[in-house]
């Protein structure tokens, strides 16, 4: 999977996060483990993901490397990423 992931638990079991396909350090968007009646926002910006991946990643210098490298056999050409 190369996406955003979003956990939602109660308070009671906690882990509630925000994911992103990133290197490990940079990857948690929002997190929280636990307490009472909260609220948390965190914002993922979809169309930078999208036009990662739609770039040729095999051959990326470092400072394009935003997100973690594309599976094996993922399709560029899926109409997913043109919307």
């Amino acid at each position: 999977m190369h996406c955003y992931v979003v956990q939602v638990n109660t308070s009671q079991f906690g882990d509630s996060k925000i994911i992103a396909p990133k290197k490990s350090d940079e990857m948690t968007i929002l997190n929280i483990k636990g307490g009472d009646d909260n609220i948390l926002i965190g914002e993922v910006n979809i169309e930078e993901l999208r036009e990662f991946q739609r770039k040729e990643t095999l051959y990326l210098e470092d400072k394009d490397k935003t997100y973690k490298t594309l599976p094996p056999n993922f399709d560029k050409n899926d109409n997913r990423l043109n919307k």
